[in-house]
């Protein structure tokens, strides 16, 4: 419980301690009973999963490089922790370049799974910042499939086929767009939404739009294999009445991203291919770069929750 003037003089703190005492960096505890479940590994594990600043990450990285490789006793890296923990706080002003320091100071983190089977992407569903999901795709598109030991689900699965609080949400929203319901920053103090994603989204979307951009993302990965390697800001969050703007844009290869034929070829729910057809009716009968039509990529996906085909 301290303030953020005791949380920052801490951080000084434990700069000095680095630069004077680099050997404490190396210090790796398995004891969690003191200061918590992700105290254990090194001092950079126990500051992952807390409100950290990006001097003080650079100065454990500085003082023990081998920690960003590192997992502790739940198989997790740095980086595994600080998406779990920090980098879905969106008050933290420095979590998007701790993240990217993590990332890609050990890239080959987004495809260690911890002793849960989980890999850092599972988190996406707590992740409330769409740089976070985008940059961990670009990395690792093929973590939107994966399945780990213990998990029944891939991450697709998860939030696109339910039960899950995203189907119910992406029920509401195609209401909402069938109803007309301006989803633009405009309309930012309407009752649904989510004034803490708006935040941490840094532009204003609702939470249900949101949530939606997130699940097309890794529709994306799924169908295409791979996302853009940026986000196209003027494009991705263009003030429209459907919200956040995914469809059309190119990939590698030349192919274009269709939400329609991406959720109808994953084998998806069918509130997610209803979702994608209410936002973009014209893609129903658009045929893609190899001449499919929606109806062709789901012929052989078809499951008993399909009943919109």
């Amino acid at each position: 419980g301290c303030s953020e003037g005791e949380e920052r003089e801490l951080l000084i703190l434990l700069e000095e301690i680095c630069w004077k005492h680099p050997e404490q960096a190396h210090e790796f505890r398995t004891d969690h009973s003191l200061f918590g479940e992700y105290s254990r590994g090194f001092p950079l594990h126990s500051l992952c999963s807390a409100a950290c600043s990006l001097s003080s990450v650079r100065a454990l990285i500085a003082a023990n490089p081998g920690a960003l490789k590192s997992t502790n006793k739940e198989e997790m890296t740095p980086l595994h922790i600080f998406v779990e923990c920090g980098a879905k706080n969106s008050s933290q002003p420095d979590r998007i370049p701790i993240f990217r320091t993590l990332l890609f100071g050990y890239p080959d983190a987004v495809k260690l799974a911890d002793d849960d089977g989980w890999i850092p992407l599972h988190t996406v569903t707590y992740i409330k910042d769409l740089q976070v999901a985008w940059d961990l795709l670009v990395l690792h598109p093929e973590g939107a499939t994966f399945r780990g030991k213990s998990i029944r689900s891939s991450v697709l699965q998860w939030v696109c086929s339910g039960p899950s609080e995203y189907i119910h949400e992406f029920q509401t929203l195609a209401g909402h767009i069938t109803n007309g319901k301006d989803l633009s920053p405009e309309a930012r103090t309407d009752e649904f939404w989510d004034l803490e994603s708006t935040k941490a989204a840094g532009v204003g979307v609702c939470r249900d739009v949101l949530k939606w951009a997130v699940a097309q993302l890794l529709l994306m990965a799924a169908h295409h294999g791979s996302v853009p390697k940026q986000i196209p800001p003027s494009k991705f969050f263009e003030s429209t009445r459907d919200g956040i703007v995914l469809d059309g844009m190119v990939l590698e290869g030349g192919e274009v991203y269709r939400s329609v034929h991406a959720s109808a070829a994953m084998g998806v729910s069918s509130q997610v291919v209803v979702l994608a057809m209410t936002a973009r009716p014209s893609q129903i009968t658009e045929t893609d770069e190899k001449g499919r039509l929606p109806l062709h990529l789901t012929a052989g996906v078809i499951h008993p929750d399909m009943f919109w085909c």
